[in-house]
């Protein structure tokens, strides 16, 4: 039987827009906007 891999975020940072957020994201990370509460992955 196959087995899954999961990825399990190792950290959770926030920024207070989405203009905040970094260039380029990194593996494993959310990212969550402050403003709207969004989370992005």
């Amino acid at each position: 039987m196959p087995t899954a891999t999961v990825n399990i975020p190792s950290q959770v940072l926030t920024y207070a827009n989405l203009a905040a957020f970094p260039v380029s994201g990194e593996l494993l990370t959310i990212y969550i906007a402050e403003d709207t509460n969004l989370q992005y992955r």
